[in-house]
């Protein structure tokens, strides 16, 4: 499934890449719905270090929104994992470090399955991913991962208003 992005406000229950907002509003993030057929499912930016120095670290923001809340276990959340790689040139491949600090997470854990607003259900995430060594000219990336945590009955999470700045070593 992994090409198509289909315009929804959360009221689907299909697993893939959703530009996730409400009504014919231009205003959408980036939402991601794992299912059995729609798996891995990974959104990343590719950077290329042009500083003239070597990264040494990133502060990272986003919105987690939340476009539907597809599992009815009181309490238990989905979550929307964050890795970076160097020395890939693709979203799948590679070896990727995961940032713990920058899990997103469903807001709403109620037992009613249903479709959110995620532009007034949503978590603004920000920290740092410390420890990278990107050489000037190198290439690295970051991604977004829809973990499985509910195997049939997914969350919606959306990434928006993302943004993110290096800092170089000396």
């Amino acid at each position: 499934n992994g090409t198509t992005i289909t315009a929804g406000s959360g009221t689907a229950n299909s697993g893939g890449f959703y530009a996730a907002g409400t009504g014919s509003t231009t205003e959408r993030a980036m939402g991601m719905l794992l299912s059995t057929s729609a798996k891995p499912l990974y959104v990343g930016a590719k950077f290329v270090n042009n500083t003239g120095s070597t990264i040494v670290s990133a502060s990272v923001s986003y919105r987690c929104e939340q476009w539907r809340r597809g599992n009815t276990n009181a309490g238990l959340r989905d979550t929307l994992l964050v890795d970076y790689a160097t020395g890939t040139d693709s979203v799948h491949l590679g070896t990727w470090t995961n940032v713990p600090a920058l899990t997103g997470s469903s807001t709403n854990t109620s037992t009613t399955a249903s479709a959110l607003d995620g532009n007034t259900v949503f978590a603004t995430v920000t920290g740092n991913i410390t420890g990278m060594v990107i050489p000037d000219g190198a290439t690295f990336w970051i991604r977004f991962n829809d973990f499985d945590a509910f195997p049939g009955s997914d969350d919606m999470l959306a990434i928006d208003d993302f943004s993110v700045s290096f800092t170089t070593g000396t």
